[in-house]
């Protein structure tokens, strides 16, 4: 039913592993990313460098978007919901727009959403949805100024969430689970940062 009020239709194939698609989906006005040229250049080597095809979608503030002559705007449900529907895996951080994982695949023929947190924000919304959707859900965290994983918090700070920062997979787990994800096959249904570094691909590498 919700693909037929979007204009569009469920996916009719699963796509073959060679045409899997990493889809990048950021936000200007939550956990903006600073440095986001650099931060898309390394999640795309990433991607490439492991055969798979890598997309930047851009800000979810924009996607689908019309701007109206009075100066407002209306969205188009349809490229949204098909961005997640063609989607093997989508890298975005913490927001509403990350509903529209509902449109996934199922796993293992998508990896899920891999969602970007701050220290000192924490919502486990988008994995609860994921679960029941039975598509994957990976939760990718910030590390402390120590190059830890940051206390557990329960916390849902908006003024956390909100603030931009500098997204630097030296000091982020971002990195090492997207490497992870392209790697394993199939990917995992549900991954965590604990223990693991960035640059390592797994928690007991050397």
């Amino acid at each position: 039913a919700a693909y037929r009020l979007a204009g569009s239709s469920p996916p009719a194939v699963v796509l073959p592993p060679p045409r899997r698609r990493v889809v990048l989906l950021t936000r200007r006005t939550q956990s903006r990313w600073t440095n986001r040229p650099e931060a898309v250049r390394e999640l795309r080597a990433i991607a490439t460098g492991a055969g798979v095809g890598f997309i930047d979608a851009g800000d979810a503030e924009a996607l689908g978007r019309t701007n109206l002559p009075g100066g407002g705007a209306c969205y188009a449900a349809r490229p949204q919901l098909e961005l997640w529907r063609d989607a093997w895996l989508v890298i975005s951080v913490v927001g509403a727009h990350e509903s529209n994982l509902l449109f996934m695949p199922s796993w293992p023929q998508a990896a899920g959403l891999l969602e970007s947190t701050n220290c000192g924000f924490f919502t486990d919304s988008y994995s609860v949805l994921a679960r029941a959707v039975g598509t994957g859900h990976h939760k990718a965290q910030q590390l402390n100024a120590r190059g830890r994983q940051c206390r557990p918090s329960t916390s849902q700070d908006y003024n956390v969430l909100n603030s931009p920062r500098e997204m630097d997979l030296r000091n982020d787990t971002l990195g090492s689970l997207l490497r992870r994800l392209v790697l394993l096959q199939p990917a995992p249904l549900a991954t965590n940062a604990t223990g693991l570094l960035p640059g390592k691909l797994h928690p007991y590498q050397r």
